[in-house]
């Protein structure tokens, strides 16, 4: 099945003219290279913002303010404001490449994708809006993108780290 998620928020919550995107986000990066306190990568995994990207863009922004150069895969982590998922787990569905009005972006798969997570995924605001970050990049790895649920015990962590492998 060729799955794409699309950019539901392109044109509410950031612009959908690619133009308009390409300099939000291209000018963020380059304010938080000029901020005292920007602290310069390689980062292994951050904890970003995730409102639109008027307001999120300044949070978002120092974690690519570096590029993305020898990053071959991304994984993009959010919780779900949406659709309510079971204790446990890490969803993840098999999209075949995801939209920003900036280019088509290529994925790789978990080996727990599911086609039932799909619609969730694309639902989730959190998920996009670093899209448009990672579109605008010289080198462009490729991303999977997931929601987690909340966990019963602390073993589980690690059940669910091993099924990051692809």
């Amino acid at each position: 099945m060729n799955m794409i998620r699309i950019a539901q928020y392109a044109g509410a919550w950031y612009p959908d003219e690619p133009q308009n995107l390409r300099s939000l986000v291209t000018n963020a990066i380059l304010a938080s290279e000029h901020r005292a306190k920007y602290q310069h990568g390689p980062y292994r995994f951050a904890v970003l913002p995730h409102a639109g990207l008027f307001y999120s863009k300044d949070g978002i922004a120092p974690f690519f303010a570096d590029g993305l150069s020898g990053i071959e895969n991304l994984l993009i982590l959010s919780p779900s404001h949406y659709a309510s998922l079971p204790m446990d787990v890490l969803a993840s569905a098999p999209l075949s490449k995801c939209q920003t009005p900036l280019g088509n972006l290529e994925t790789f798969h978990l080996k727990n994708e599911e086609d039932k997570w799909f619609s969730p995924i694309q639902n989730e605001h959190a998920l996009e809006m670093v899209l448009p970050f990672i579109a605008v990049q010289k080198e462009k790895p490729k991303i999977c993108l997931a929601m987690l649920s909340h966990f019963s015990e602390p073993k589980i962590i690690e059940k669910m780290a091993n099924q990051l492998d692809h």
